[in-house]
């Protein structure tokens, strides 16, 4: 369900199929990795580079849309 959520978000940033879909993974993986660094190394957990790669994977999505890319 998550997934879905994250890539219909992507999808609506302008993200085409299959792009929407590898954005969500993307953010998903750095956030589970997010919560496994607080748990053995909490020192490594900075929110501001989770924040940063979903900042990223938004701006791909959003220049996919402005290229009309249908994959990257």
């Amino acid at each position: 369900m998550r997934l879905d959520h994250l890539t219909k978000e992507f999808a609506l940033a302008g993200a085409p199929q299959p792009l929407a879909g590898r954005l969500a993974k993307a953010v998903y993986v750095a956030l589970l990795g997010l919560y496994m660094l607080r748990q053995y190394t909490p020192e490594l957990a900075d929110d501001q580079s989770f924040r940063t790669a979903v900042e990223t994977a938004l701006d791909v999505a959003e220049a996919a849309c402005e290229r009309g890319a249908g994959d990257i």
